[in-house]
């Protein structure tokens, strides 16, 4: 069986890795996956960063970035307010399939408000025994 040829990686990539971290030597792909990390938004941070002078107010608000994104917010009680509005738009957009969606997110509400109501009786008989 042939050995694993490591992937090819252009030698502009292996200068900035080994610029930003020159005390790492680089790898190939068959011992570590430096590939990915070569392409990612952190490495080209760090080359911009050490072409630029470093001061104290940017070191700091960089070194304290969350890697996590802000999820995004669907507003559900519009959906049910305004389903009619969600599915035009969703057929101008040519999303005919999720044009069904907000009718089924207000069919699906009514049936759990309907459990919550079913479920407040029985807790109150319960409360009383």
């Amino acid at each position: 069986m042939a050995a694993a040829r490591a992937a090819f990686v252009c030698a502009q990539c292996r200068y900035i890795a080994q610029r930003v971290r020159p005390w790492r030597p680089w790898r190939p792909a068959a011992i570590a996956s430096p590939v990915r990390q070569l392409h990612s938004s952190a490495v080209r941070r760090a080359t911009e960063a050490a072409q630029q002078p470093a001061s104290p107010a940017t070191s700091a608000s960089t070194q304290t970035r969350s890697a996590n994104a802000p999820k995004a917010h669907i507003d559900i009680r519009h959906i049910r307010q305004n389903p009619e509005l969600y599915a035009e738009n969703c057929l101008e957009r040519n999303y005919r399939v999720q044009a069904e969606y907000p009718a089924r997110i207000t069919s699906l509400f009514e049936q759990w408000q309907g459990c919550q109501r079913d479920a407040r009786a029985l807790r109150e008989r319960s409360n009383v025994l």
